[in-house]
């Protein structure tokens, strides 16, 4: 089976490089499409949307994945459904709906999402809208034996999303290790490295990023913020600890800084739950089932 993935090759963190991958564990030839480095290439939306639809026409495939694919007509959309399934792959919060997200989730063949609220979103568009969780990137994402623990607690990320608008107050905290622009081989050794690691979901609560499964493929110990849907995949104590406010983070932190065997034991379920049913073999096996 072949298929064009429309999607970011060009940055060596983005998270399409595993996702291919993964359609290619199953045997599928993978022909990988960058729609915004062509962008950047060719001047123009409208050149290198000639230049996609040329390419569908020609190749053919059976599937063709738009992963996101912001900037980017309609009419490259119908032209696969012309010759291929079509697939759209959409792994933001619902603050980044826009008309031209609604019409590509309108006309493709299969819709998906990383994040349960989102999903009735897209069923008003399209019944064939699916749930299906983000997955972390193999080689990035591991577990590194004897690491030394030398971390209390991080958090890796940005603090100015407007998405994340409560996350300050945390990341203020004196104990909290705050990191930025942390990627890829280095975002591995810090989870590795701590002992607790923060993850917030959006104040909407509709889901969480894929950053939540990085650091559970990577034997990390999750205390993160809840969201919608968040116990059909996780058990609160099994694979992970939430909290909702700063005296509930300060109480947790401090418990589980005492608690080393049962810290270790909850991150090593999540840690199997991820290794065993969300990477990126798992994520392409659920969408050629789906197709």
């Amino acid at each position: 089976m072949k298929m064009i993935f429309i999607g970011v090759f060009s940055s060596p963190f983005s998270t399409n490089h595993c996702q291919a991958r993964g359609f290619e564990h199953h045997g599928v030839k993978v022909m990988r499409y960058d729609y915004r480095e062509r962008l950047d290439n060719l001047g123009g939306q409208v050149a290198r949307d000639e230049e996609l639809i040329a390419l569908i026409k020609r190749e053919k495939p059976k599937l063709v994945l738009f992963s996101k694919c912001s900037r980017m007509d309609i009419r490259v959309v119908n032209a696969a459904n012309e010759v291929s399934k079509t697939i759209l792959w959409y792994m933001d919060a619902s603050n980044n709906f826009s008309g031209e997200l609604c019409r590509k989730i309108e006309a493709v063949d299969l819709a998906l999402t990383s994040h349960e609220q989102v999903l009735s979103e897209m069923l008003d568009l399209n019944a064939q809208s699916h749930f299906i969780h983000a997955c972390p990137d193999e080689r990035e994402n591991f577990l590194i034996s004897g690491c030394e623990k030398t971390i209390d607690t991080l958090f890796i990320g940005t603090s100015d999303n407007p998405i994340h608008s409560d996350r300050s107050k945390y990341l203020e905290l004196p104990f909290v290790t705050h990191l930025q622009g942390v990627f890829g081989h280095d975002h591995n050794v810090y989870v590795n490295q701590s002992k607790i690691n923060l993850s917030f979901a959006p104040t909407d609560a509709s889901g969480v990023s894929v950053r939540l499964y990085k650091i559970m493929a990577s034997g990390g110990f999750v205390l993160t913020t809840p969201w919608s849907g968040m116990q059909e995949t996780f058990t609160i104590g099994r694979h992970l600890d939430v909290f909702s406010d700063v005296s509930e983070l300060k109480d947790k932190v401090e418990f589980y800084l005492k608690h080393d065997d049962l810290r270790q034991e909850i991150a090593m379920n999540g840690y199997s739950l991820v290794q065993s049913n969300y990477m990126p073999q798992h994520w392409a096996k659920k969408i050629i089932e789906k197709i």
